[in-house]
């Protein structure tokens, strides 16, 4: 392998990275099983165990910027083509990354909530602090 592969292999991106030659860049194949194979491979190794994840901005900003990037490659799209993220979202028939999150936390705490108030889960999600402060300058608690 090429030392500029390895690179693009290296963390979440590279199940989009390995399929590159054979699927996106593919002109036999059609843009919808193109997506389907992202839908697939590349979005559920993206969001595995998203349920349990505590979400930040800070969290799903590089996850989305991962999204659009592999659907503006899908696509072939050029960022001088100046096509707006929804744009690109509508035409994949894909929802956001936060929308994903948010759909498969859900059901999760759903499942939560209605457990007995003795299981520890629901003690975890619904506790609070009984004693302690906060010191000023210091990080929450």
């Amino acid at each position: 392998m090429e030392r500029s592969t390895k690179k693009l292999t290296k963390g979440w991106p590279a199940a989009f990275s390995r399929l590159y030659g054979r699927v996106w860049n593919n002109n036999n194949l059609k843009k919808d099983t193109k997506v389907s194979v992202y839908k697939a491979v590349v979005l559920t190794t993206l969001l595995y165990g998203a349920e349990s994840w505590v979400t930040y901005r800070h969290h799903l900003r590089p996850l989305e910027r991962f999204h659009q990037r592999c659907l503006r490659t899908i696509f072939n799209i050029r960022w001088s083509d100046f096509v707006a993220n929804t744009e690109v979202l509508e035409s994949a028939e894909v929802t956001s990354i936060e929308a994903m999150v948010l759909k498969v936390q859900l059901p999760w705490a759903g499942h939560i909530s209605r457990m007995e108030n003795h299981r520890l889960p629901k003690i975890v999600l619904y506790g609070e602090l009984s004693s302690g402060h906060r010191n000023i300058e210091a990080p929450q608690k």
